[in-house]
């Protein structure tokens, strides 16, 4: 559900910016962040259901 909000709100702000190139670049640290956040959150509840 976060990653679905969170999708949609970037992909929001990226439409509506000016200059979506510079956008992306200077707000990528932010798509990081939440892909890496679910693949850890999914390599843990991997790791404890063994």
């Amino acid at each position: 559900m976060t990653w679905c909000i969170f999708a949609i709100d970037y992909l929001v702000r990226l439409a509506i910016a000016e200059q979506r190139l510079r956008w992306f670049v200077v707000h990528f640290y932010e798509l990081a962040i939440v892909a890496l956040t679910e693949q850890v959150a999914a390599l843990r509840a991997e790791l404890q259901s063994r």
